[in-house]
């Protein structure tokens, strides 16, 4: 079993999840919203226990590969981040292969309007408002940051979030495995549809300008491999801050461990959300 490899991410999956779900990880106390009619157009709103009247918002949309998961699943992630202060929207969405990404952007449009809505209060108007994800969440938390379309079916200016933070993310399609589950959720390569499932299409035509990011990544990343962060960060726009932490020898799971494993991953992540978090509310 070479580290690395698909084969050893498969592995050590059920290790991952017994230590992360079955373990007995402080989790936050959510209230389920939703912002839809079907099973799965749901999210998790998660406040601080010491909640200042506006605390700094970070949603985090958890991995998958767009079809598997669930926002029950990342409610230790949303314990350490509202130890931080932050209040954490943890959505779901229309799986794959029923829903493609135009119908995934349809509802993170319709969850983030709805979350404006429970927040009462514009993003724009809070201290601090950031997006976060893990794997295929971190795809699309880049997706909310950078596609202009899906801003604006939320009735989001272009500027509601100002940083993201992405672990193992999917950046530039067109480096990942011309495989079912892209192919589920962007279509065929060369068409107009694989282009705005991409990050880095949008990255290129200066989408991010008003950003600051940081990419969390192991070198030895099994599921996405490190190529397509690297390419996504050259499509960067200049001038725009983009951090990128690359964990040595780092697996698709041991980023994913951040929330309870000491390790690179989560150094990069604390320092991250803990000085935002710390200056949003200083």
């Amino acid at each position: 079993m070479i580290k690395g490899s698909l084969l050893h991410e498969i592995l050590s999956l059920p290790f991952f999840w017994a230590q992360s779900v079955g373990s007995n990880l402080p989790r936050a106390r959510a209230e389920r919203l939703f912002y839809g009619p079907g099973r799965r157009q749901y999210y998790l709103l998660a406040k601080p226990s010491a909640a200042a009247a506006k605390a700094p918002l970070l949603v985090y949309l958890h991995g998958g590969s767009w079809r598997w998961g669930k926002p029950e699943f990342f409610l230790a992630h949303a314990a350490v981040l509202n130890q931080l202060g932050y209040t954490v929207a943890l959505p779901t969405y229309r799986p794959t292969p029923e829903a493609n990404y135009a119908a995934i952007r349809e509802d993170l449009a319709a969850m983030l309007r709805h979350l404006a809505g429970a927040l009462k209060m514009g993003f724009e108007s809070l201290p601090g408002t950031e997006l976060g994800g893990m794997s295929a969440g971190g795809h699309l938390a880049a997706m909310i940051a950078l596609d202009p379309q899906l801003r604006a079916e939320a009735g989001l200016p272009a500027q509601a979030f100002r940083r993201f933070a992405v672990l193992g993310a999917p950046l530039d399609l067109e480096l990942m495995p011309d495989n079912f589950i892209i192919r589920s959720l962007a279509g065929p390569r060369g068409e107009h549809a694989f282009r705005e499932a991409n990050p880095a299409f949008w990255a290129q035509k200066d989408s991010g300008q008003h950003l600051s990011g940081l990419l969390v990544h192991g070198t030895h990343d099994g599921m996405v491999p490190l190529a397509s962060a690297m390419s996504f960060a050259k499509c960067w726009p200049k001038g725009a801050p983009l951090q990128i932490a690359r964990e040595e020898k780092g697996t698709h799971l041991s980023a994913a461990s951040w929330f309870f494993k000491t390790g690179a991953p989560r150094q990069a992540l604390m320092k991250w959300w803990g000085t935002a978090a710390a200056g949003s509310t200083g």
